[in-house]
């Protein structure tokens, strides 16, 4: 179990803690190379632990890897998506999914995908959803479906809509409501 790192400028930076299955501790981890994360949101890929977050200095999003049986960290590629909070993160398998969210200052039915074997990002293409925030996720096995969740920031009201994205053929599905 992790528990996230947090914190933000001027409110210091906790590094974040893990427990072995079984344990009893929680030591700190080690700091991040990314001190400025917020609202990160983790990715587990059977080795290493992926967070991936808003800047809180305002610039774009970054993204560490954590190896929890090395205790180190690295640093990950600036991703192609602008700062956003509550975005949704699955893992496939071979590539971490990152797609919508509260936009600071971008499009919010942008998304991305992460390959660590390549530690190469690349742009989702557009999804046609109406916008949204802590939409509900599931990943199938082959495809990301997104359905309903809030309204993005203070506008539109509550999403009813809904696609699959499938990263074989890169290409979004609308799903009938």
């Amino acid at each position: 179990a992790v528990r996230p790192p947090h914190g933000g400028p001027g409110a210091g930076f906790c590094p974040g803690t893990a427990c072995r299955p079984g344990g009893r501790e929680w030591p700190l981890l080690p700091y991040s190379p990314v001190r400025t994360l917020s609202q990160a949101t983790p990715s587990w890929t059977g080795t290493e632990l992926i967070w991936w977050g808003r800047d809180m200095t305002g610039g774009p999003n970054h993204a560490a890897a954590f190896d929890l049986q090395r205790q180190r960290w690295r640093q990950l590629p600036v991703g192609p998506l602008h700062g956003r909070e509550d975005p949704v993160v699955v893992w496939t398998g071979t590539e971490m999914l990152v797609y919508g969210g509260y936009p600071l200052d971008a499009d919010p039915n942008e998304g991305a995908a992460y390959n660590p074997a390549t530690n190469v990002w690349r742009a989702l293409p557009p999804s046609g959803l109406t916008e949204r925030e802590l939409g509900a996720t599931v990943w199938t096995g082959k495809l990301l479906v997104v359905w309903s969740g809030e309204g993005a920031g203070n506008g539109p009201p509550a999403p009813s809509d809904g696609a699959a994205y499938n990263p074989t053929t890169r290409a979004w599905r609308i799903l009938p409501r």
